[in-house]
């Protein structure tokens, strides 16, 4: 009768920007990019970059809006996190260029952008916050892609330099190492769409962006790691283990690939396989909280509920403020009849989440194993309240108005 445990896999960005708020904010900034025909750059490829500095100067400014919102409601967020934010929010409303020849083969192009962002929405910023570590990888993740960003426009800065005393075929070099950049850039901005679209759940769309982005650059674990993750939504599970294996032959240490392809081997009914990918996860990242609780069901589904107990012990220790985990370490302690305890984690996991109708369900499973039914009943009565069409849950209050004699 338990309700079967919580997988955590790591999403790529929390929130939502097409959501309408209340209070907008208007902002405008310009980026630059100086463009060398001599390395054939186009003028669309240009125009690509100077919008993209012209959008990290947007999302800062968006970022002071952030912070002062954070701070009014009582949010606690880093840098990186009030950055990952703000791109979320920034909706570009128009856009205008201008050209200029600085020299002949220079032409340097300037974008103006004028974005909306729409920070007074108290339902968009708590579904952002309620997943603290999801709102991590996706600050990571917005904060490499600007890494690489910047990497990118020094590599090209350095070529052009270069390519003024170069030889004809010191020439072809350059200008082959400038087309890789081109292609590497333009990864990054498909990877960069791709997040935004798996943001909004369409894995689809997602999964188009980050094709591209593959092709453009195979040699990027981040992008088939996150190509996995849309695959494994659209339930295509051998093409996510591909993806997330592909992921760690290019990056050995990339530890949310390996609990990605956990997770992705798990559904698919390779238990033991899952538990080799959350313990190598493990082994490069010791206090990862969701390898630790992914582990810790596999385990449970594998029959080995002592070791299912003392792995969501250890993630409930790290993730103590997540209500799925606190639900399966609850679902542990049920499997090894230590009834208080799994009482004890369930009412925490509630308390965390008032909506949580498995969590009811399970302590009332937990209080009718204790024999006290009066207190399982309104619980099994609050899950069905969440789930009406949960026919575990209708069974389970059949069966406790049975022995109470109603």
């Amino acid at each position: 009768m338990l309700k079967k445990f919580c997988l955590l896999i790591f999403a790529v960005i929390i929130g939502n920007a097409a959501t309408v708020f209340a209070a907008p904010e208007i902002i405008e900034a310009s980026g630059s990019y100086v463009m060398d025909s001599l390395l054939d750059e186009t003028l669309a490829a240009g125009t690509a970059r100077a919008r993209e500095e012209a959008k990290v100067a947007a999302v800062e400014k968006a970022g002071v809006y952030v912070k002062s919102y954070a701070v009014m409601k009582n949010l606690e967020l880093d840098y990186d996190e009030v950055r990952t934010v703000s791109a979320q929010l920034l909706q570009i409303q128009d856009e205008k260029r201008s050209v200029e020849v600085v020299e002949e083969n220079l032409i340097k192009i300037t974008v103006t952008i004028q974005a909306l962002v729409e920070v007074d929405n108290d339902a968009v910023l708590k579904e952002i916050m309620r997943d603290r570590q999801a709102l991590e990888e996706s600050a990571r993740q917005y904060s490499e892609l600007q890494k690489e960003y910047e990497a990118l426009q020094r590599e090209m800065a350095e070529l052009k330099a270069r390519d003024g005393a170069a030889t004809d075929e010191q020439k072809a070099e350059l200008k082959k190492s400038a087309e890789q950049n081109a292609e590497r850039f333009s990864a990054a901005q498909e990877l960069e769409a791709g997040n935004r679209f798996y943001l909004r759940a369409e894995y689809s769309a997602a999964l188009e962006c980050y094709n591209r982005a593959a092709a453009l650059n195979p040699d990027s674990a981040e992008i088939y790691n996150n190509r996995g993750l849309a695959h494994y939504h659209l339930n295509q599970l051998e093409k996510a283990v591909a993806d997330f294996s592909r992921a760690v032959e290019i990056n050995s240490a990339f530890a949310r690939a390996y609990n990605n392809r956990g997770i992705a081997r798990h559904a698919a009914g390779h238990v033991e396989l899952a538990i080799l990918d959350y313990t190598k996860a493990l082994a490069l990242e010791p206090r990862f909280g969701y390898a630790l609780n992914n582990r810790g069901n596999a385990y449970a589904a594998a029959g080995q509920n002592q070791n299912a107990v003392a792995d969501l012990q250890a993630a409930a220790e790290i993730l103590s403020n997540r209500a799925e985990v606190r639900n399966n370490l609850g679902s542990a302690y049920l499997l090894v009849k230590n009834f208080e305890a799994a009482v004890r984690e369930y009412t925490a996991a509630i308390n965390l989440d008032a909506q949580f109708a498995e969590a009811y369900y399970n302590r009332s499973v937990a209080r009718y194993n204790q024999g006290k039914f009066a207190e399982a009943l309104p619980d099994a009565q609050k899950a069905l309240e969440l789930k009406p069409a949960d026919t575990d849950a209708q069974a389970l209050l059949k069966l406790i108005s049975g022995k109470l004699g109603r």
